[in-house]
């Protein structure tokens, strides 16, 4: 009986240690597949860190509702007083006691064979008549033939509508239906037309097509200080993109680009930038220019240079050299405090024996004294 109970004891026991290596089992295989799906959320998650001036953390688009809307620019003065050499108010001549109505009016040259007095507008309020009236006046008591429209904003968004398959794929588009029939009233009057892109700086672009995206040695997405992302200028796809923009801009009427934000980001952490820091930057943001211009046939091209640039003729950090980028450009805009700034003199002696010119980027209320300049109102 001794025996019968010893083996039964034995047996009991034997089974609870076929239990405990089933919940062993059972245990490894749950935290195997916990293991798995850890490492892969990581290497989903790990597209969507970004580097900020705040350090690293999440950033995922579609949480980002604030991202398509338009930024706003201040609309121009109500009325800005031209002064006469006498230095009084000169009055504008009355319509009715002008020409007769079926007199045309006359043409502007053509902006690149002129001394280029260059104006900004609102392309979100182009299609009001009224805002055309406002801004054909202040133009016109500012000396301005040329109207400058910010086409591409940095924040990605596209106010023009565009065949671009990029700007489709990657949903940039925020158009008014009316601008092109605004556009189109502005030149019937006589006007120049320039498209104003932030070439590279695009918080949208770069978020969808990572391969074009400016960032960290270790791979991470770069932003600025305004949590805005940049499309590096050797990416595989920002001169098509920026390319496809053009042919739409020549389509609606622009004669030329004023390419702003262009080449790399120069505030922020820029330190731990990675891409192209040892690629030969300006000549990269030089090809990006070039490779432009093969989609921007019959457009002119303008390009704002940052102020380390302007003073120093080279920017290292931005990729700006002006000897390169006058090689591919038609004009350079420098920003300058006023328009008689000394520090114009040896961007106009670096550009004068080239066809580049100097274009003078001044606020809009500080009206240049020598009219011979080029110049663009801010």
């Amino acid at each position: 009986m001794a025996k019968k109970g010893i083996n039964s004891t034995h047996s009991i026991y034997y089974g609870r240690r076929k239990g405990f290596k089933r919940r062993l089992t059972i245990f490894l295989l749950v935290l195997l597949l916990i293991l798995m799906a850890l490492a892969a959320g990581f290497f989903y998650l790990q597209e969507f860190i970004v580097y900020t001036s705040d350090g690293f953390r999440f950033d995922f688009p579609f949480l980002q509702p604030s991202s398509r809307q338009p930024e706003e620019e201040p609309a121009p003065p109500e009325e800005i007083p031209l002064i006469t050499g006498d230095g009084d108010e000169e009055e504008k001549p009355d319509p009715e006691e002008g020409e007769s109505p079926d007199q045309t009016p006359e043409e502007h040259p053509p902006a690149q064979t002129v001394a280029a007095h260059w104006a900004a507008g609102e392309l979100s309020q182009v299609g009001d008549p009224a805002y055309r009236a406002r801004l054909m006046e202040w133009a016109d008591q500012a000396d301005c033939d040329t109207l400058v429209f910010t086409v591409k904003t940095p924040n990605g968004q596209v106010l023009i509508p565009t065949d671009s398959a990029v700007a489709a794929q990657i949903g940039s588009v925020n158009a008014d239906p009316a601008a092109a029939e605004g556009l189109a009233a502005l030149k019937a009057e006589g006007f120049h037309l320039v498209a104003r892109l932030s070439a590279n700086r695009d918080n949208i672009a770069p978020r969808a097509l990572r391969e074009n995206m400016v960032a960290t040695y270790s791979g991470v997405t770069w932003m600025d200080y305004d949590y805005l992302t940049w499309m590096a200028p050797s990416g595989p796809n920002t001169a098509e993109y920026l390319g496809q923009l053009a042919v739409s801009c020549k389509q609606l009427g622009f004669e030329g680009l004023l390419l702003a934000d262009l080449g790399y980001p120069t505030r922020g952490k820029v330190s731990l930038v990675g891409t192209d820091r040892q690629g030969g930057r300006a000549a990269l943001t030089a090809q990006m220019i070039q490779n432009l211009r093969g989609y921007a046939d019959g457009l002119f091209i303008a390009a704002e240079l940052t102020d380390a640039a302007a003073a120093n003729l080279v920017d290292a950090e931005a990729g700006q050299d002006v000897t390169q980028l006058a090689a591919v450009c038609d004009w350079l805009a420098a920003p300058l405090p006023f328009a008689e700034d000394p520090a114009a003199a040896p961007l106009r002696q670096a550009l004068e024996s080239g066809d580049c010119r100097l274009l003078l980027s001044l606020p809009a209320d500080m009206l240049p004294a020598d009219k011979s300049l080029d110049y663009y109102l801010r």
